[in-house]
């Protein structure tokens, strides 16, 4: 596993090493691998592999409290806390129960509530009560930190997404400012805050300013799965600014993305634009193939764009010939059944919002 690349193969093999770990009844051993899977099973998408792991970890480490690290494992309950609220089956109750321990245990440890705020006010920021998190931000700010928290540009990243999501658009760029400065970094920083400020800067009517920071974010996220939200607001930008033949070279490339990742959350955010862009094309009565075309920037020929779907999709047909239309009706219905069960589950209708307002974005 570890000699291979990153991905669902890697997953998948230490998935078969732990069974074998289970097979010999080597808990240590099992532990050790089940962290590595969490972390493999988090980063591409796989939530709910990396939570049933988490679960047994959490429940060997209370068995064995001084064997485990208990650092790296509260680091990944954090990330743990991050995935819940992205199940639709997984219940707020559940989620909130799941901070609590979260909050006993670093304090049990010694260390700062400043994670659990946050990670509070983060999982009501996703499940859309975003009123709720008002008080977790206060609190959060004024906790002490420590090397159990988040780094400065994750947090800054969080609240950037926080203010646009409540359509605080210039406090959301004001916050963004040191991150598209380059003073703040890291392994998903900007990447992440150049696909969050797109929203902010259509509504402000900033469209030029959009199209900049969208082709410096795009570059940096459509090689990972990880950024499927980063990756589907380019695209709703294409939609909004009538670059449909760059939206379908987008769609068709990330669409298995979207159709394989097992964060329903991911899911819904493309299935959300790609509704707004295929009705787009459909209007626009742009050819599901195009012609070959000459790049501006570096003068050489490029192959034609065309839309298509990963073999294993619904909708897939073997001509790769389709409706853009009825392909538009398609992921319009996935992305409603998906809101309707986050409303469900988070009771409210924020996720129906979101999407009604990706439609308006796009001017479909």
């Amino acid at each position: 596993a570890f000699e291979g690349p990153p991905g669902s193969v890697r997953t998948n093999l230490i998935e078969q090493a732990v069974s074998v770990a289970d097979a010999m009844d080597d808990d240590m051993l099992a532990y050790e691998l089940r962290m590595e899977l969490i972390e493999s099973a988090f980063f591409h998408g796989q939530g709910e592999r990396a939570l049933v792991a988490f679960v047994w970890c959490l429940s060997f480490a209370d068995r064995n409290p001084d064997e485990i690290d208990t650092h790296g494992l509260l680091w990944k309950f954090k990330w743990i806390l991050g995935v819940m609220p992205r199940l639709p089956q997984i219940s707020r109750a559940k989620i909130l129960e799941m901070i609590d321990d979260m909050g006993r245990r670093v304090e049990k440890e010694g260390f700062s509530q400043r994670p659990v705020h946050y990670m509070r006010w983060k999982e009501l920021l996703t499940m859309g009560d975003l009123e709720a998190a008002v008080p977790e931000i206060e609190l959060w700010r004024r906790a002490r930190k420590d090397d159990l928290q988040d780094c400065e540009a994750c947090e800054a990243d969080s609240e950037v997404e926080y203010l646009a999501a409540c359509h605080r658009d210039e406090e959301a760029l004001q916050r963004a400012k040191p991150i598209l400065a380059g003073k703040m970094v890291c392994a998903e920083v900007p990447h992440l805050t150049l696909g969050l400020i797109v929203r902010p800067l259509i509504r402000l009517g900033r469209l030029d300013d959009a199209k900049r920071y969208s082709e410096r974010g795009y570059k940096l996220t459509a090689r990972n799965d990880e950024f499927i939200p980063a990756v589907s607001e380019h695209l709703l930008l294409a939609t909004r600014t009538e670059k449909l033949v760059r939206g379908l070279r987008m769609f068709s490339r990330h669409a298995a993305w979207a159709f394989e990742t097992g964060m329903p959350a991911r899911r819904f955010r493309f299935d959300c634009v790609a509704s707004a862009f295929l009705q787009k094309l459909a209007r626009a009565g742009i050819p599901v193939e195009t012609e070959p075309t000459i790049s501006k920037k570096t003068g050489k020929e490029r192959p034609p764009a065309r839309l298509l779907l990963p073999l294993d999709h619904p909708c897939h047909r073997e001509d790769d010939q389709y409706d853009p239309s009825e392909l538009a009706k398609w992921y319009r219905h996935e992305a409603e059944s998906l809101a309707e069960q986050f409303n469900r589950r988070n009771g409210n209708d924020f996720y129906t919002r979101w999407l009604n307002e990706t439609h308006e974005l796009a001017e479909v």
